[in-house]
């Protein structure tokens, strides 16, 4: 999976959900999609990233505040993270990194 993300430059839209990952990959996907975002190569336009981060919420966490302080260099428009975030004020305030955004989220 990480190689697909840092060598398919023209990679639209990607879907990592029901994988099952360990913190540990975990943090190598949100490491590789940060790195490829930030470049300014990245093509992706929608990342739905389900409950394959359930028992990583730092990971998760650590990953929007990665992503809202590169939001303006890449093509991301909309952000799917369902089953990640359970508690409503994780989610207000991550949802108020990108307030101002085009990047759309969903959160729950």
């Amino acid at each position: 999976m990480k190689d697909v993300i840092l060598n398919c430059k023209e990679l639209e839209y990607l879907n990592i959900s029901n994988m099952h990952m360990k913190k540990g990959n975990a943090q190598t996907i949100s490491n590789a999609l940060i790195d490829v975002m930030r470049s300014g190569d990245s093509k992706l336009k929608e990342l739905y990233w389900g409950d394959a981060l359930n028992n990583c919420s730092s990971v998760a966490t650590q990953f929007l505040k990665e992503l809202s302080e590169i939001k303006s260099k890449n093509a991301l428009e909309k952000l799917h993270m369902p089953v990640t975030f359970n508690q409503r004020d994780n989610r207000k305030e991550n949802r108020k990194l990108f307030k101002g955004s085009k990047i759309q989220i969903t959160l729950f």
